[in-house]
């Protein structure tokens, strides 16, 4: 559903896991194109949610790319 309605502003890509949702960003910035945005599940197979953005997150500042402050979880 979010593909559909996102598809709309610009180009969609969907993960079935955390662990392929790592991969394509890592993939994405090789290749010189970043994402305008993530959203994620945390309840994906193979690897959470959580643990994907935490590797997202990892792979930003080995990069020294800023990012916003997470939100934090109540």
């Amino acid at each position: 559903m979010m593909q559909t309605v996102l598809s709309r502003y610009g180009e969609c890509h969907v993960a079935v896991n955390g662990g392929e949702a790592v991969e394509a960003f890592r993939s994405a910035l090789d290749s010189g194109e970043r994402y305008h945005l993530i959203c994620m599940d945390i309840l994906t197979p193979e690897m959470d949610g959580r643990e994907a953005v935490k590797q997202v997150r990892a792979l930003e500042e080995s990069r020294r790319i800023l990012s916003l402050p997470a939100p934090r979880s109540s």
